[in-house]
């Protein structure tokens, strides 16, 4: 994965860093158990993930006009990379 470079604001990174491996094992995780028991888990898995980042953005009323969303495809990257 690659570095990223500490904000402007000096807030730590390090939790992307750590959650985007997290998310990585929960779709290595889904991927396993849709071959042993069905597939829809796999998409079950997706859904919820996407649902979680949605739910995490309709928060952010207050921020920037354009907050951008790399960080979110980053992490539906790396679940189908682990999947």
């Amino acid at each position: 994965m690659p570095i990223e470079l500490p904000p402007a604001d000096g807030q730590c990174t390090t939790l992307k860093c750590s959650l985007t491996s997290v998310i990585t094992r929960f779709g290595t995780r889904s991927g396993i158990s849709s071959v042993s028991l069905m597939c829809w888990i796999l998409a079950a898995g997706l859904f919820s993930l996407a649902a979680v980042l949605i739910i995490g953005n309709a928060g952010k009323t207050q921020a920037p006009p354009d907050p951008g969303l790399t960080t979110e495809v980053a992490m539906l990257l790396m679940f189908g990379v682990g999947a």
